[in-house]
């Protein structure tokens, strides 16, 4: 049982401290790639921030 609960912890810590980060990233870094490829998407991401900022 403490094998269990010992496991759980470290790939619990795993997920959240590395996976969960390096996924953001990655998916961070796939949009501003996306936004260059995609230029006639720049006006609706640029309109969406307008709009979240006001």
């Amino acid at each position: 049982m403490e094998i269990d609960v010992i496991g759980g912890l470290m790939s619990s810590t795993v997920l959240s401290l590395v996976y969960v980060p390096v996924v953001y990233d990655f998916l961070d870094d796939l949009q501003r790639v996306l936004v260059k490829l995609l230029p006639e998407q720049n006006l609706v991401t640029n309109a969406s921030k307008q709009t979240m900022l006001t």
